[in-house]
């Protein structure tokens, strides 16, 4: 007896998703305190341009590392500039060198090959920071590393915290048998 239509279709679903699972390994560092970066970050961005420190020999270019920043911080319309002096809240995007003294203004002395480490920094104390846990190979992965730093030390999904939210969530699932179905559902939070 053969394997049915439907039993491929899900094998294969199943798959697909397992490959899709895979992404840089990133972890808050200890100490970090997302919630108070997020609304320190909201803050910041209703002032004006937030400012961004690229530091690193391993640093991709300047536009990359900021469009990669946009894309991993949701929900806060963020404009962010390296023009802006850090003397006040800010991002230190470093690539390539130790994470230590990121609030410090100095260049990290040890070299660390394939380090990404996002922090922001507030009045020179570091309120949360997110570094890979494995080296970031090429500048795809550094870029790509770096976007999900800002979604761990900038996160979305804090209802608790910000009063009152309405959060659409939006899913697709495949059955055995090979049915697809959809769904949307809507979250109050207070």
């Amino acid at each position: 007896m053969g394997v049915t239509v439907g039993r491929r279709v899900a094998l294969a679903a199943l798959l697909l998703v397992a490959g899709c699972g895979g992404g840089p390994d990133v972890g808050l560092l200890t100490g970090s305190e997302p919630v108070a970066s997020r609304r320190g970050l909201r803050d910041l961005a209703q002032a004006g341009p937030v400012p961004v420190v690229i530091e690193g020999p391993e640093a991709p270019a300047e536009g990359a590392v900021l469009d990669a920043l946009g894309k991993g911080i949701y929900g806060v319309g963020t404009e962010l500039t390296t023009m802006a002096a850090p003397r006040g809240p800010h991002l230190v995007a470093r690539f390539g060198a130790a994470n230590r003294g990121l609030c410090d203004s100095k260049e990290a002395e040890t070299p660390a090959p394939g380090a990404v480490t996002l922090g922001y920094c507030d009045e020179g104390s570091l309120v949360a920071a997110a570094a890979n846990e494995t080296p970031a190979a090429d500048e795809e992965t550094r870029l790509e590393t770096i976007a999900v730093a800002a979604r761990a030390i900038f996160p979305d999904d804090y209802e608790p915290y910000d009063g009152y939210r309405v959060w659409p969530r939006v899913g697709v699932g495949i059955s055995s048998g090979g049915r697809v179905s959809s769904g949307v559902g809507v979250g109050i939070g207070f």
